[in-house]
């Protein structure tokens, strides 16, 4: 009997030995799978409705909080609580902000605002890195500081003698222009060959319009049109308006 037991548990320690399963890697993750893992769910669907202020001097603080920094304040609809959002000025990530789904406020330190210039602001969604824009804000030149502008486009470039063009409810005649770059308001002026038009408009980074009399139209020829920064008589060409005789 003995020897019988014995030999059956040798057999059966076999049995159990060979059924031992040892420890399998894991098999690797599908390419289906590891695309899965790796897909980041998009932000939530986000409109600016409104937002401000939308300029300010070089230097000057704006809409100032008790901290002593400047606020963007926005308003804007979602699909869904925005949260995880970034508020950026330029290349600078701001590190004060709050948004809800009504809108929010970024803080912008003085710092930012040393350098005359257009800059974005937007937000940022930090995990799907999905930008939305707010606007662009102008950090305007000081009243010393001549303004870098850029002339795009102008008109009406042809007259004739003694004849309104582009004529206005006053009866003057309208000479559009625009230009990219921030001014300073009250520091240009508009001149129409040598004299200086009295009537006249700019806005930063959109343009503006001078108001010509008939009576400087009075003469033939090509009569330039022109811009001076008061300041610094720095000069800014528009374009030469040529008068046809009749």
């Amino acid at each position: 009997m003995r020897i019988f037991s014995v030999a059956i548990m040798a057999a059966l320690l076999v049995v159990v030995l060979g059924c031992e399963r040892k420890p399998q890697p894991a098999a690797p993750a599908t390419s289906a799978a590891q695309a899965a893992a790796k897909q980041v769910a998009p932000g939530p669907s986000i409109k600016i409705t409104r937002w401000g202020p939308e300029a300010t001097p070089v230097g000057k603080p704006f809409n100032v909080q008790p901290n002593g920094l400047s606020a963007i304040w926005f308003e804007l609809t979602a699909s869904a609580a925005p949260t995880g959002m970034e508020g950026w000025f330029g290349e600078t990530r701001l590190t004060e902000i709050s948004v809800t789904q009504a809108g929010g406020a970024l803080l912008v330190p003085t710092d930012l605002l040393k350098k005359p210039g257009r800059v974005p602001v937007y937000l940022v969604h930090t995990q799907s890195k999905q930008k939305y824009e707010i606007g662009m804000f102008d950090v305007i030149p000081g009243e010393k500081d001549a303004p870098v502008l850029a002339m795009k486009k102008w008109g009406p470039a042809v007259a004739t003698v003694g004849e309104a063009f582009n004529k206005q409810p006053s009866g003057l005649s309208a000479i559009w222009f625009e230009f990219s770059g921030a001014l300073h308001p009250g520091t240009m002026e508009a001149w129409f060959g040598d004299q200086r038009v009295k009537e006249a408009s700019f806005v930063s980074n959109v343009g503006g319009n001078m108001a010509i009399p008939t009576s400087m139209l009075n003469k033939a020829g090509k009569v330039p049109v022109y811009l001076i920064h008061s300041p610094t008589k720095t000069r800014y060409d528009v374009g030469v308006l040529e008068i046809s005789p009749k």
